[in-house]
């Protein structure tokens, strides 16, 4: 009996620490500091890295597509342009979010000049999927962000769609830093390689 109830005391401690861990996280990612809205009134994360020495436009191609093909699946991602000798590349992706049971479509544009590469997410729909018994039929419903999630307003229609929203932002943040450490470290395996 004692047992059980200890047992119960640390399942609502650890779901305590977990929902403020969230929380966190969701309040990091609400600060306008790391995104915002471009003409279609989509949200944007973008950050633009100075490129390590001795870095070329081959490396930024092999960290773009070291990104892609760690973080989506083979079928969640689409390149619509890529260009190794400009630097320059446009991916569609599709990613599951963390704190939802919805993913989000966004664009991936990198682009590199000179000594510096800007690195962007456009976060354009919400996939929501719903399922229908007794066959367990499954249907898809598109939400534009700009129109269904107004992130102007200083309220969001519903609490799950604001953590839905800031999931989608933390998780472009989170592929921002990955990238800038991941170009770091394929230039510095290349200069020891030599």
């Amino acid at each position: 009996m004692k047992r059980t109830y200890f047992l119960q005391i640390l399942f609502i401690l650890t779901s305590f620490i977990a929902f403020k861990a969230q929380s966190q996280e969701l309040d990091y990612a609400k600060s306008r500091d790391y995104w915002m809205v471009d003409e279609n009134q989509n949200p944007v994360i973008s950050k633009v890295f100075n490129l390590p020495p001795n870095a070329t436009k081959s490396d930024v191609y092999e960290v773009v597509m070291d990104l892609v093909s760690k973080n989506y699946a083979a079928s969640n991602f689409k390149i619509l342009y890529a260009d190794s000798t400009k630097g320059k590349f446009i991916v569609n992706a599709n990613y599951q979010l963390i704190f939802s049971t919805m993913s989000v479509w966004h664009t991936i544009a990198v682009e590199s000049r000179s000594d510096k590469v800007k690195v962007s997410f456009t976060l354009t729909s919400f996939e929501k999927p719903y399922y229908f018994r007794p066959d367990y039929f499954s249907k898809t419903e598109f939400l534009p962000i700009a129109t269904e999630y107004p992130i102007n307003q200083d309220k969001f229609k519903k609490r799950s769609q604001e953590q839905a929203f800031l999931a989608a932002v933390l998780k472009s943040l989170d592929l921002l830093g990955n990238f800038e450490r991941t170009l770091t470290r394929v230039v510095n395996e290349k200069s020891k390689a030599w």
